[in-house]
């Protein structure tokens, strides 16, 4: 689960630990009459429910959600069998990618932008189509194209996502699901994207709130994290867009298992506490910005040994530099992390710096004073 330690202050602490969010602060506005419990019995599928939703918070949520876009509850629990379908499909086969919108008004398919692979008739979510729908999937890769169901739970087509126009602002999640978010904004719905090996993401008109990897199921709260990130940049004199930009570089990697150290802000104490460059000595960092437009060669100096070091504009001063904060710092880790997060936590106890870290398998922590201030 996401865990947020809120509260601000300018102080030389800076951010200071107040709580966690609970489940509730995560549903959306309009609430489904059916319990999750009562949806499974009253369709008979419990038993065929996919395995990743058997977690009650999380079915309650998803029924919640498709209940805020419309739609239809048998839909619901057929397009949960389907996933358990394609689940078991990857495992004999080979891990299948593939992308869902859920509740999408029947007249705004037509206006979207569609794939080559086209329906000739519209397929209704249901048992007796399961297997039809699951050859369809496979040739959908859920991140250029995603097929699109209507509220009574009927698939009418497959859309291209890269003509989707950008949302305003850019919502707070991995670049490759910008597309996503603004498809689920304008058509108010529900998108599932199921990734290789295991991953599944849930976007909503406010961007990502669900992800299931090895670790379980998580909710990621984009307003939340939006406003904790706008506390920081305030608090640490950052530029607000430098850190989201930053954040969503994170997300990424995070869904790359790449890990990664990025350090913003108080540069020049940062780097008077770590080693030179690991550059070869014939080469340099010339003119890259974080706001240039240019996150795909950060992302390959973020991934090699060492962190990347940037000012408080956004400007790269540093890559591939080991950090060597003084013995003794004052900081909070939790156990079992490793010196990725140390070496980061205990940078930012002795700097004004903000440190975000990726872990190769997935979890992302940000350190201010020393202490994590976000974790999910």
């Amino acid at each position: 689960m996401t865990t947020y330690r809120r509260g601000c202050s300018a102080t030389r602490e800076g951010i200071s630990k107040v709580g966690e969010t609970t489940m509730g602060s995560l549903k959306p506005v309009r609430r489904s009459t059916t319990s999750a419990a009562d949806l499974a019995l009253d369709f008979g599928h419990s038993l065929r429910l996919l395995d990743e939703f058997r977690d009650v918070p999380v079915f309650e949520w998803i029924v919640e959600a498709t209940g805020y876009v419309g739609l239809d509850p048998e839909g619901l629990v057929n397009f949960l069998d389907l996933g358990k379908r394609l689940r078991y499909l990857a495992k004999e086969q080979h891990p299948v990618s593939t992308g869902f919108v859920l509740g999408v008004d029947e007249e705004l398919v037509g206006r979207l932008e569609q794939a080559a692979l086209t329906f000739i008739d519209p397929l209704r979510l249901s048992p007796a189509n399961a297997d039809e729908l699951a050859s369809v999937a496979v040739l959908v890769d859920g991140l250029r194209e995603v097929i699109l169901v209507d509220r009574s739970g009927t698939a009418r087509g497959v859309c291209r996502l890269h003509q989707v126009g950008p949302t305003d602002p850019v919502p707070l999640c991995a670049p490759a699901y910008r597309s996503h978010c603004s498809l689920c904004k304008r058509a108010k719905a529900l998108a599932f994207v199921f990734l290789g090996e295991g991953v599944i993401n849930v976007f909503w008109e406010h961007g990502q709130m669900l992800r299931y990897d090895a670790r379980g199921w998580r909710f990621r709260n984009s307003q939340e994290m939006e406003q904790l990130l706008s506390e920081l940049a305030s608090v640490r004199q950052i530029e607000r867009e430098v850190l989201r930009t930053l954040f969503c570089l994170a997300l990424e990697m995070s869904d790359r298992h790449r890990g990664a150290i990025l350090m913003v802000g108080d540069e020049g104490k940062v780097l008077a506490n770590s080693d030179p460059s690991r550059l070869p000595p014939f080469l340099r960092i010339d003119d890259l910005s974080l706001l240039g437009g240019r996150l795909d060669e950060l992302e390959k100096y973020a991934e090699q040994d060492g962190a990347v070091v940037l000012d408080a504009t956004g400007r790269v001063v540093r890559v591939m530099t080991h950090l060597r904060p003084a013995r003794g710092s004052a900081m909070a880790v939790r156990c079992g992390v490793g010196l990725r997060h140390t070496s980061a936590a205990g940078m930012t106890a002795v700097t004004d710096a903000v440190a975000i870290v990726v872990s190769q398998d997935g979890p992302i922590s940000v350190y201010v004073g020393g202490d994590a201030v976000l974790e999910i």
